[in-house]
């Protein structure tokens, strides 16, 4: 005989009720229990696979062996759309955009033009990079009514990822060999809190609803469908397609060749970027298959990640001389000559042993501990409560309705109460594998760096006749680099280049990070 007491939930555990039962349990010979066990088991996934309504997984693919190297380069820059305009009516320019390109750099250093975001990826064929400079911006998309004189408390929040998101890769198709590369940038410009006491009495820098804008650059191969795993989806439209790719959405570069991705114009009110256009330029190239069978993984290596922030005009200045090829490995003599000119300094290193296949994790990191959910300091009282009846899946019922007022406390009494947590691991994270093949060694690596940039206000309460901030939420940055690259061994190798943003919440026009790795 088992004995067991029926409890309820509620947001603070489980509350036994004053129900007691007992349950008689009947004895069941051991091999009878055991074959009714080993039926239902048996039986359970027969029923499901042969279910129609169940969306079966797609088998994953073996990954294909990676190719010959490849590098990009994609560069936004500011602009006056006005001396843009002049620039094009006196040089037509069809699809090289080399004088454009010139020109641009030119307008930097004479002050004209800013820099925003330099993104270098190096790859191999087969595999996506990823390249990403994110600004992790948290904003309220539920408030809790308060009484008179008081600010609404935001109860619910939603995070979204501002900044440059890059993603490369090389295809084949048709025997032609291309780039790809899509490409979005976000960026809040402003928010609303649409209640006149927050509107009167908030500071510039507090966040309540937000307005974003967006700019994104793709393609995509209109014989795609949005989902080819859903069996029960409608079949996409066949049409002829010329998009030389084969591989995910991107748009399509010629190796070599410095292109224009896009331009966008200063469109919008209160645009971040003022009254500049944006211009997105690419450049890329495609290295040649050369087999080295000599060069194979050591049992042991030792496997070094340095991070360098450099001034990101010389950095820039210095890829418009270089082919994009070089840069990988070259670039290491440019930082140590910026670093004795101080435009250069480390921002940390990470060394350990690695084998071949085996993966290898190095962090140093802090844990950050933070809240998510937040309880306003208000007071309740019931004043009226009533009974209406209700139906839900045909069943009547019968529902308790409340009708209450809401009085804040006042002064410091009034203070939000944080009530649930979450932790983010703040610093640098490397995961690598090394191998090799017919080509030579091969480095599957992600790095991030995550930082804590501050602790934006997004309610304040009157004490002393001063609206001092309540709740708070942080404000995360996170830079992400996701490569297979090939590495010569002994000498220091450019993965990437990322972005930073400042306390401030904007990119720093300044500096760019540098991230390198050496196998000895």
């Amino acid at each position: 005989m088992v004995v067991w007491r029926r409890t309820r939930q509620n947001r603070f555990g489980s509350i036994p009720e004053c129900e007691t039962r007992s349950v008689t349990i009947m004895k069941i010979p051991i091999a009878c229990l055991s074959l009714a066990l080993l039926v239902l088991a048996t039986s359970a996934p027969a029923q499901e696979a042969s279910n129609p309504f169940i969306k079966k997984p797609e088998t994953a693919k073996p990954a294909a062996p990676p190719g010959p190297s490849f590098v990009s380069l994609l560069e936004n820059i500011l602009v006056p759309p006005d001396l843009l305009d002049d620039w094009l009516r006196e040089h037509p320019m069809k699809q090289d955009a080399t004088a454009l390109r010139a020109a641009v750099q030119d307008w930097v250093v004479e002050g004209k033009a800013k820099l925003d975001h330099t993104a270098l990826n190096l790859g191999t064929a087969g595999r996506q990079t990823t390249n990403e400079s994110i600004l992790e911006t948290i904003y309220p998309t539920e408030y809790a009514p308060s009484g008179t004189g008081a600010w609404p408390c935001p109860t619910a929040f939603d995070t979204r990822n501002c900044g440059h998101d890059v993603k490369t890769g090389l295809s084949q198709a048709n025997g032609i060999q291309s780039l790809w590369s899509e490409m979005e940038h976000v960026e809040m410009v402003s928010s609303k809190s649409y209640q006149a006491i927050i509107e009167r009495t908030r500071q510039p820098s507090d966040i309540f609803l937000p307005k974003f804008h967006l700019k994104r650059i793709n393609q995509r191969d209109p014989n795609e469908s949005d989902d080819p795993t859903d069996p029960f989806a409608k079949p996409a439209p066949k049409v002829i397609s010329n998009t030389y790719f084969n591989e995910p959405h991107g748009l399509v570069f010629m190796p070599d060749v410095v292109q224009l991705a896009g331009r966008f114009d200063p469109t919008f009110d209160a645009n971040p970027e003022g009254e500049l256009s944006r211009l997105v330029f690419y450049r890329g190239s495609i290295a040649t298959v050369s087999k080295d069978k000599t060069t194979a993984a050591p049992d042991i290596s030792r496997l070094s990640f340095r991070m360098v922030r450099v001034s990101l005009l010389a950095f820039s200045s210095w890829l418009q001389s270089h082919p994009p090829l070089s840069v990988p490995t070259q670039c290491w003599e440019a930082t140590e000559s910026w670093r004795k000119e101080g435009k250069a300094e480390s921002a940390g290193e990470l060394t350990t042993q690695a084998r071949p296949g085996t993966k290898s994790v190095l962090k140093n990191i802090e844990e950050y501990i933070y809240p998510t959910e937040w309880l306003p300091g208000n007071d309740t009282e019931v004043i009226e409560q009533w009974e209406e009846g209700k139906k839900k899946n045909d069943k009547d019922g019968v529902s308790t309705m409340k009708r209450m007022k809401i009085t804040p406390r006042s002064g410091i009494d009034g203070a939000g109460l944080a009530c649930a947590f979450d932790t983010r691991n703040l610093g640098n994270t490397f995961e690598a594998v090394l191998s090799s093949d017919e080509q030579g060694l091969v480095l599957g690596c992600n790095w991030e760096r995550v930082l804590h940039l501050g602790d934006p206000i997004y309610h304040r309460i009157k004490v002393n006749e001063e609206w001092i901030p309540n709740i708070t939420m942080p404000l995360f940055s996170a830079s992400r680099l996701v490569a297979t690259v090939r590495v010569q061994p002994g000498q220091w190798t450019l993965l990437g280049s990322v972005s930073e943003y400042l306390e401030t919440r904007k990119l720093d026009h300044e500096h760019c990070l540098l991230v390198f790795v050496k196998i000895e």
